[in-house]
């Protein structure tokens, strides 16, 4: 545990650099984050609908052929100023098992902060840290959750290119051991690695990227391989793609489509 907090005590130093705004892009349909912040006095929600095959809570190792939608996930982004964001995300799910024919249920809320480390003033490359908390807010006993507490905290970059964004995250997800008889978490490193590039002028982008968890227990390494595209307008972004898994306890396979707006509102 000594590296690991070590590495949770440079995140928070970091907090402290002193820098300016800049747009955040909204990356759906990965999962990955930008390092960018909302503008000064703006909000943006988001609704997405997914379909996953062969999903795997975290530390279930029993490969019950599960099949998950979310009708839909909804994220709330909201800016506090010009040095931070903060963010709530939440689904509604559908989901059917080897144990279940089908049944509904809520997700776990996640919340979270984003905090900028650095802008250039060239705006080509910006760091910012991500700290975020899964609150357990799903049902356990139905396979819709781990029932858990769970802490991510990621160092986000993103870097301009002469053909688009190149993006990066890594980070440290704390998830808390919901097995009995084991009083203890699993510490897992996050990484992400990925791209996003105009095709038609600034309206049409495509998307890449590999994401995933590694370092720690094996039921809890997860590996996906994500792609798709984004159409955007003067107010609205919409987003169709899907992802691969690479590593045993990964989905299958995945779609999601969805559609997310920015709303600026008037300073207090």
């Amino acid at each position: 545990m000594q590296k690991h907090s070590i590495f949770l005590i440079v995140c928070v130093l970091l907090v402290y650099a002193t820098l300016s705004n800049i747009y955040a892009d909204n990356l759906q349909p990965l999962c990955m984050k930008d390092a960018g912040l909302l503008p000064a006095n703006c909000a943006e929600i988001s609704f997405s609908f997914s379909h996953i095959s062969g999903h795997f809570n975290h530390f279930e190792k029993q490969d019950s052929n599960r099949i998950r939608t979310e009708t839909p996930a909804i994220l709330f982004n909201i800016s506090l100023g010009e040095q931070a964001d903060i963010h709530m995300e939440f689904a509604s799910l559908y989901q059917k098992d080897n144990n279940s024919a089908g049944e509904w249920g809520a997700g776990d809320l996640t919340v979270g902060t984003k905090i900028r480390l650095l802008q250039q003033k060239e705006q080509t490359t910006e760091l910012a840290v991500l700290l975020t908390t899964k609150l357990p807010t799903a049902d356990d006993s139905h396979g819709f959750g781990t029932d858990r507490i769970d802490f991510l905290v990621n160092l986000l970059c993103s870097q301009s290119l002469p053909f688009g964004v190149f993006y990066a995250n890594i980070g440290l997800d704390i998830l808390d051991d919901p097995r009995q008889g084991h009083q203890a978490q699993d510490d897992m490193v996050r990484y992400a690695a990925g791209l996003r590039v105009p095709i038609v002028s600034k309206r049409l982008y495509a998307l890449l990227s590999s994401e995933g968890l590694t370092l720690g227990e094996s039921i809890n390494t997860r590996g996906s391989a994500r792609a798709g595209f984004q159409l955007l307008s003067d107010t609205w972004t919409w987003h169709l793609g899907g992802s691969i898994g690479y590593t045993q306890f990964s989905e299958d396979w995945s779609i999601c489509t969805g559609i997310s707006r920015q709303y600026s509102f008037m300073r207090l």
